[in-house]
């Protein structure tokens, strides 16, 4: 039987490795995106009754939830237009940044703000 111990270091360690693998959530989109892919591949296993499948997938599905309260925190109160100037400020930091890294913050713009509630 899993202690709550064991488990909890479990779900740290595989949020470190995301960490290392990808970047942070960008947007509560993208980490909500990445929540339901996971939560949908844990289902996926318990539909077929796999055990070991259903325990690794609640594993990364726990560890993205926590990364998302994580990465995404510092949007706490935060219009979309702020999210959009904040994240223009650090594009503009890096002014150096090729072609690729300027469309992707252009699209990252984009979500953000398009993703504003309407009045």
């Amino acid at each position: 039987m899993t202690s709550v111990v064991e488990a909890v270091r479990e779900v740290t360690e595989e949020l470190q490795r995301a960490k290392r693998k990808f970047p942070p959530f960008q947007s509560m989109h993208e980490g909500a995106a990445v929540i339901r892919e996971e939560h949908d591949e844990f289902w996926e296993d318990v539909k077929k009754n796999d055990w070991l499948g259903a325990r690794l997938e609640a594993i990364q599905l726990a560890a993205m939830a926590i990364r998302f309260l994580v990465d995404l925190d510092k949007y706490a109160g935060q219009s979309r237009t702020g999210q959009a100037l904040e994240a223009i400020d650090r594009w503009d930091a890096r002014m150096d940044a090729n072609p690729a890294e300027a469309e992707d913050m252009v699209f990252h713009l984009r979500e953000i703000l398009n993703n504003q509630p309407r009045p």
